[in-house]
């Protein structure tokens, strides 16, 4: 199966190797730059972009030059 990365463009994943009686599997998407969900899961949170970038600015997180997901460790 192929799905569309955000970071490096068409990219094969496995498919589904096992299967649930009763949790039916789906696949996931693509992966993404490690804390690229960040803003998103704290506005969901009831942070507004303010906070984000104050927290941002305080070290606290970081949301830009995000590490690559692709990186050999």
């Amino acid at each position: 199966m192929s799905q569309r990365s955000e970071e490096v463009g068409e990219v094969v994943m496995p498919g589904i190797a096992i299967g649930l009686t009763r949790t039916p599997a789906r696949l996931g998407a693509a992966v993404r730059r490690p804390g690229a969900d960040g803003p998103a899961v704290l506005a969901g949170r009831g942070y507004t972009d303010t906070d984000i970038e104050e927290l941002a600015r305080g070290w606290v997180l970081q949301t830009a030059a995000l590490p690559s997901g692709w990186d050999d460790f």
